[in-house]
């Protein structure tokens, strides 16, 4: 008599039933897939619309520290960072990122200048100690913010700024005595302008009120 044999190549019905639920599932999964790069593609990169140069506060003498990057900032330096800062703010600055040196004297003058704007981020960036212009820009520009201010040192920050002036016809008291000289807490508050030949317009310069400290 001929022995039986069960037929395994039919699948059971639960596994039929799981099939289905897992070609749900993978359904689901693509819809949500095709939505994601639906929306990374229809997303626009942050602009960047205000760029704030800030030239760090005055320092210590060289002979007074253990070398340049260590000199902090005398107590004049702080109280017109802070004033500065306070400029700023009162011109309605609202400020997303900073962008600092971590040179001792521009850590020092963010620390002046955290007060008027509390909900900022701050990034310290070695790469800013005495950097070159460009270097600054493109800091700026990678940046994922689009109200960001520098806080480091010349040459590099005047240099960027009268970068940004070029081809710019104004005569303003301003834009004169800042392609001149950006001194300590001087301050430069660029907005985006497409009409210019950089993409800015100077909009502020600030240079800081003299104090008795």
């Amino acid at each position: 008599m001929a022995r039986s044999h069960k037929d395994h190549t039919q699948a059971p019905a639960d596994f039929d039933s799981g099939r289905k639920k897992c070609s749900g599932l993978s359904d689901n999964v693509a819809k949500a897939g095709y939505r994601l790069a639906s929306t990374l593609k229809d997303a626009k990169p942050l602009m960047l619309t205000d760029l704030i140069l800030f030239r760090h506060g005055k320092a210590v003498r060289p002979h007074e520290a253990r070398d340049d990057f260590s000199r902090g900032l005398t107590p004049r330096g702080r109280v017109q960072a802070a004033a500065q800062a306070q400029r700023l703010k009162a011109a309605g600055c609202d400020l997303e990122l900073a962008l600092v040196s971590t040179a001792l004297r521009a850590a020092e003058t963010w620390d002046a200048c955290q007060k008027a704007f509390p909900d900022a981020q701050v990034q310290m960036s070695r790469q800013l100690y005495l950097a070159a212009a460009n270097i600054y820009l493109d800091a700026a520009k990678s940046a994922k913010a689009s109200r960001v201010m520098i806080i480091a040192h010349d040459p590099g920050l005047q240099e960027l700024a009268c970068s940004l002036m070029k081809g710019d016809t104004g005569q303003d008291k301003g834009q004169a005595a800042l392609r001149e000289h950006l001194p300590t807490s001087g301050v430069a508050w660029f907005t985006a302008d497409p009409s210019t030949s950089s993409g800015f317009k100077l909009r502020q310069f600030w240079a800081p009120e003299p104090v008795l400290a």
